[in-house]
């Protein structure tokens, strides 16, 4: 996939999330596209650690204070890497 792939992908993320009324500043939602240019490489490596360190709380405050998101939208990206990395 090149970069135009994924600016692309990106731009229709955008599109639909906007189309969907989304609210941020209710429910500290983060935009998809947001997030990745936020953690290009996925979660920071000291959030990382902790949650192998079986700290996921921990872990939470530190992506709130990583990235700059809400405890709500922190909760989110949380579960979409624990799907992500299989650890239901």
């Amino acid at each position: 996939m090149t970069q135009q792939d994924t600016d692309e992908i990106m731009a229709r993320l955008d599109y639909l999330e906007t189309a969907m009324q989304l609210s941020r500043q209710n429910s500290g939602y983060v935009r998809y596209a947001e997030l990745l240019r936020k953690m290009p490489d996925g979660l920071p490596a000291e959030v990382a650690q902790l949650i192998a360190a079986g700290k996921n709380k921990l872990a939470m405050v530190q992506l709130v204070r990583s990235i700059k998101i809400s405890l709500p939208a922190a909760q989110v990206v949380m579960g979409f890497f624990d799907v992500r990395e299989g650890r239901e």
